[in-house]
């Protein structure tokens, strides 16, 4: 919902600065919230044989913590903005400059402080602002420009205009400079309802659950032209069930690792399910799931991708058949490059 209205030209919505820096929970949230819907037919493995009709879905996913972007990306990203920001105030000091035969700019920390509070300018934050102003003393070493300053400040323009490009570079070496790195938190709720006989008026609540996902990557490959994570994910989630549903609530807890490398991934997963009740039939009230994961993508549109592993029904009824073992595996084809052309 965040992004759905339409921009004003004139719009901050992406600041390069804030991008990286940005730690607000509060903003992450709201930048990050995206809500789903579904529909499917009352599942007795799910919703025990008590619901029989239309299973109504909808859940929201958000992120708290984003993680932060590579050490290289980030000093070179800031870098540009910075020696960007400053190639403008250069071309707005030749323009004045180069008004007049007799233009001269008296004061460059006065004129300074007029640019920084219009246009694109003023948009920039106080810190910035002085980066900005340290930059420029580094550059002129006088606060008095004449006529015979504008050799100069050519001079330090085109070299601002190299320096930039050069930065821009590093930056693009990397197939993939805004992957977020480093600790990561993400939680996600959903409520499902199930529609009796297919009916409006037979609309009830059967299963509502949150979740908690805490992750952690790892950039194992310093050479911006590869892909090369390793992610350590964890998961908790709690389930409220109906008690038509089934007698227990649930808790899950888990965790996975996953290793991808160029057009490879590799992962590995656990998953802990724990009965608040534990009924009279079962041995015990808790089950488990594992899953190991290989994906390979054979071009920008096409990846093949297969699961194995054990599994749970998902219901504290059948807690002893988790040793169920299962595999997956298809091809996932997208369309985004056609759309774009």
């Amino acid at each position: 919902p965040f992004l759905w209205n339409k921009k004003p030209d004139d719009s901050t919505r992406f600041n390069v600065v804030e991008y990286m820096t940005n730690r607000s929970v509060g903003a992450n949230f709201i930048r990050s919230l995206t809500f789903s819907f579904a529909t499917s037919p009352a599942d007795s493995t799910i919703f025990s044989e008590a619901f029989q009709g239309t299973a109504l879905a909808f859940g929201a996913h958000f992120q708290l913590i984003p993680g932060k972007i590579s050490a290289e990306v980030r000093d070179n990203l800031l870098a540009w903005f910075h020696t960007s920001r400053l190639d403008n105030v250069i071309d707005a000091m030749l323009l004045d400059l180069n008004s007049s035969a007799d233009a001269e700019i008296e004061d460059v920390d006065l004129w300074l402080d007029d640019q920084l509070e219009t246009g694109s300018f003023a948009k920039l934050s106080d810190l910035n602002k002085d980066v900005i102003r340290n930059l420029l003393h580094l550059k002129l070493k006088k606060n008095k420009l004449t006529q015979k300053d504008i050799v100069m400040l050519t001079r330090i323009q085109g070299s601002l205009d190299k320096k930039a490009k050069l930065q821009l570079t590093n930056i693009n070496k990397f197939k993939f400079p805004l992957t977020r790195e480093g600790f990561m938190l993400e939680g996600a709720v959903a409520h499902a309802k199930i529609a009796t006989e297919g009916t409006w008026k037979k609309l009830e609540g059967a299963k509502t659950s949150f979740w908690l996902t805490p992750s952690y990557r790892f950039n194992i490959n310093k050479d911006p032209e590869r892909v090369d994570f390793v992610d350590f994910m964890g998961v908790v989630r709690y389930t409220d069930n109906h008690q038509a549903v089934d007698s227990s609530n649930y808790l899950d807890a888990g965790a996975k690792v996953q290793w991808i490398h160029e057009r490879i991934s590799f992962s590995g997963e656990a998953i802990y399910r724990y009965a608040s009740e534990k009924p009279e039939a079962q041995k015990r009230n808790y089950t488990s799931r594992t899953a190991f994961t290989f994906s390979y993508k054979l071009n920008e549109l096409v990846t093949f991708k297969t699961t194995f592993g054990s599994t749970f029904d998902g219901n504290s009824t059948r807690y002893d058949e988790n040793e169920k073992l299962f595999i997956v595996g298809g091809f996932n084809f997208a369309f985004s490059d056609l759309i774009s052309k």
